[in-house]
């Protein structure tokens, strides 16, 4: 069951996208695909941070999109902070880049409410209509 619409739609003016990584290739490609993903009106704030760290929780009304690079040296402690986030943000969109999971450590991941599974940066332009629809609860995102 979805939680419901808010009361009053605003406008999202910002996208904040926090990239759990250990480099930058994934936060990089975020800054590259942003637009084409949301649309020009929207200007993205892109935090990168090890996938190990705590990651920043805004207000409930913050458009944020979690990227998690996942693969197994840190899937333990990845499996801890999507759980943390899904619990304690119901508003929070959350994306795992898995690198050499197998089928059953990304079985276990499908099972927290990810949004979507990427291996190679030339998907990240699948996660649009993701993006779009899961968004409009906050507000209008523009073409």
């Amino acid at each position: 069951m979805h939680p419901p619409l808010p009361e009053r739609r605003q406008t999202i003016q910002t996208l904040h996208w926090i990239v759990c990584e250990r480099g930058q290739r994934w936060s990089n490609t975020i800054r590259r695909f942003h637009h084409d993903l949301v649309g020009k009106d929207i200007q993205a704030k892109v935090t990168t941070q090890k996938a190990t760290s705590e990651p920043p929780v805004n207000r409930p009304s913050d458009a944020i999109v979690f990227l998690w690079e996942v693969d197994r040296s840190n899937l333990v402690d990845s499996l801890d902070h999507l759980i943390q986030i899904g619990l304690s943000t119901s508003n929070r969109l959350q994306l795992v880049a898995s690198v050499g999971l197998s089928s059953t450590q990304r079985l276990a991941l499908s099972e927290l409410n990810i949004a979507m599974f990427l291996q190679s940066q030339d998907e990240m332009t699948r996660c649009r209509p993701i993006l779009k629809c899961y968004f409009a609860r906050l507000g209008d995102l523009v073409d």
